[in-house]
């Protein structure tokens, strides 16, 4: 099992907060994810390092939310995609929760809101697993039916609200359980920004306007910060806009500042300016109820690696039950 070793304390605990850790997982690899089916085996497999992680952390999270990659080109067959989900559920405690990141709302976009075939597999995964929550950002995941690498921010104009709106409405009124929407992401490995609104507002308006949930991820509302060079003393001035008293849910993912350019690399190490505006957000988002970890690196023994550990320990901290 594993052991979490010295803890690293915050100022306040949160008992209420539940802890969990959210993964991208990959389909034909050796690393997280699933390895290859085969003749002698068509559905693919937890791969060896992800059942090693599970047997690890599993007993030590309260949820785990996985993000949506589909497998091939083929189409959506909830069936052969809930039997690998289940192989995850199945090394996770009872009571653990399992939530969706389904990254093909694209309720970013411009084009129809519509679409019965993810609606449908989103909801037979949502009813065969008994996903708690979905979540997706408000972002441009694909255009023309092609998916982006860095899914974009929308277009932050008053001709897009209203678009962007009937999508957030659509999605949260069909979907069989509760749609977290998400704070964009900026980038400076591939950002392209349009628009003259502040995305904060944008957001915010978004948010009041659907009565949706929402989650604020710490590294994307620090590369907005970076991307309009905010001064450092104008921060929480700036987050206050924020539709705090709508979060649900508060991500945090590996990512690295270097000179003027913020990357969001979900590569397992948090930056401590994530942690200064978690342990500033955390008392002022009333109806907060999920404490997320996004996207550790493992070693090949299953382990978080050095930084991951020091990170995963550092968000967990702020919840002391």
């Amino acid at each position: 099992m594993i052991s979490e070793g010295k803890k690293i304390d915050a100022d306040t605990g949160y008992e209420h907060l539940e802890f969990g850790i959210a993964m991208d997982l990959s389909w034909g690899g050796e690393g997280p994810g699933f390895v290859a089916s085969s003749s002698s085996n068509p559905l693919p497999q937890l791969s060896g390092i992800m059942v090693r992680f599970l047997e690890m952390y599993g007993p030590h999270i309260d949820f785990f939310e996985f993000s949506f990659q589909p497998k091939d080109r083929s189409f959506l067959d909830p069936a052969s995609y809930g039997d690998c989900y289940r192989q995850i559920q199945s090394r996770l405690p009872e009571n653990c929760k399992m939530a969706i990141h389904q990254t093909t709302l694209n309720m970013g976009g411009l084009g129809p809101h519509e679409n019965s075939a993810v609606l449908d597999f989103t909801n037979t995964l949502i009813s065969d697993l008994g996903l708690k929550w979905v979540n997706e950002d408000i972002g441009i995941w694909s255009l023309n039916g092609k998916s982006l690498p860095y899914p974009l921010p929308p277009i932050f104009s008053s001709d897009t609200l209203e678009h962007v709106l009937d999508s957030v409405r659509y999605w949260s009124s069909e979907l069989n359980a509760p749609l977290h929407v998400e704070f964009p992401g900026f980038t400076d490995s591939s950002l392209v920004v349009l628009g003259s609104m502040d995305a904060f507002e944008y957001f915010r308006a978004v948010a009041d306007a659907s009565e949706c949930r929402v989650t604020l991820d710490v590294g994307h509302i620090l590369g907005y910060l970076n991307f309009i060079q905010a001064p450092r003393d104008e921060y929480f001035d700036r987050i206050s806009t924020l539709p705090l008293e709508r979060c649900a849910e508060i991500h945090l993912a590996g990512c690295e500042i270097k000179g003027n350019r913020f990357y969001d690399l979900h590569h397992g190490k948090v930056h401590t300016d994530q942690l200064m505006i978690l342990d500033w957000l955390l008392p002022r988002c009333p109806s907060l109820q999920y404490l997320t970890y996004e996207d550790p690196n493992l070693a090949e023994d299953g382990t978080l690696d050095d930084g991951s550990l020091e990170s995963y320990l550092a968000v967990k901290s702020r919840i002391r039950k």
